[in-house]
Order: structure tokens, then sequence, then C-alpha cells
């Protein structure tokens, strides 16, 4: 394993934190009251993203995955089926490090549309083993089956992956370097 730097234990940290914060309010409540099954899906994959981004070396999404499922384990210990989001990490981090890390968030719309694949794909894993695992009992009363369940986690890994490449794009408008921090203006070209 490379050295990490603070900057790369920040990239695994914060995103960690704030996918652990969300999971355990916001998705808590759009999983509760809406039905809305895929917003983590949606949170951890743009965070997912924002942490590859950032730290563009091997192993941080799956740090920082598992950073994630300790916090939201400690947040809420009865969600057990978050474990089935290491897949996704796990699957990130495995088609990321084939394709590349460099190559993966430059500005082609080829790679816009491979960050994209890779999330629903991601995603699609965690949904099938935790439909498979965590939930087969609430699937079969639910009516729906097991790929529908998995496509619906695949729409949020479709959601969060434009969303993940979003927040990248709107950071590196902003004039913010990924190795310098914060460029001033007579700097940027």
């Amino acid at each position: 394993m490379r050295h990490f730097s603070k900057r790369d234990w920040t990239a695994i940290i914060l995103p960690a934190f704030i996918w652990a914060t969300l999971n355990w309010t916001v998705c808590s409540v759009s999983r509760n009251l809406m039905h809305l099954i895929f917003f983590s899906e949606i949170t951890g994959v743009s965070l997912l993203i924002l942490s590859m981004w950032l730290a563009q070396k091997p192993v941080v999404p799956t740090l920082m995955g598992l950073a994630s499922t300790i916090f939201i384990l400690r947040l809420r210990p009865d969600n057990i089926y978050i474990l089935g989001f290491m897949a996704t990490c796990i699957t990130f981090e495995v088609i990321t490090s084939v394709v590349g890390y460099q190559n993966i968030l430059s500005r082609s719309r080829v790679n816009f549309i491979i960050v994209i694949l890779i999330s629903i794909i991601s995603t699609a894993a965690a949904g099938f083993i935790i439909g498979n695992l965590f939930m087969i009992d609430l699937i079969s009363k639910m009516a729906v089956n097991i790929l529908t369940f998995t496509a619906l986690h695949g729409i949020g890994g479709l959601i969060g992956g434009v969303l993940g490449i979003t927040i990248v794009r709107v950071i590196e408008a902003l004039c913010v370097d990924r190795k310098n921090g914060l460029q001033s203006e007579n700097t940027v070209s």
C-alpha cells in the first residue's frame, strides 16, 4: 500500500463521516417515510467519486467504505444491511483500478459514461447482495423480485454517479486543485 498523506486520509474519513451522517438521518427518513430505498446509494456513490477524485490512489474507495460502515454501525448497530454497501465500495474499487484512477475523471464524455456505468454496476451489486442476504423475507412480502430490488439500487447508482461527477466538476470550476488546494485567479489558465 502506498503512503497516505494527511490529505488522503481526509479524502477517506470526511466523506465517510458525511455518508454515515446522511445515512443515519436523511436516508433513514427517505427509506421509512417515502420508501425510497436508493437514497443511500445516491449519497454513497457521489461521496465515493469525490473521495476517489481527491486522493486518486488505490484502496481509497474501499477504505472510505470501510470507515463509513464502521461509523454507520456505531450510529445504528441494527443497520446490518450496510455491510452490503461494502460490496459497492469493493466493486467500485476493482473496476476503477482496472480502468485507472487518473483516466477515469478526465473531462471526456466517454469517461463520464464509464463513471456512471461503474456507479450503476457497483450499486446494483450491493442491491443484489442486500436483497439476497438481508431482505429476502421483506422482498417476498412486497411482491417485488430480486432483479427489481437490484435495479432500484442501480438507479441510485445512476443518480449518485451523476451527482458525484457534478460535485467534482463544480469544485474544479471553482479553481480548486486536488494537490494544491484553492488557486488564486492569477494562476488559472
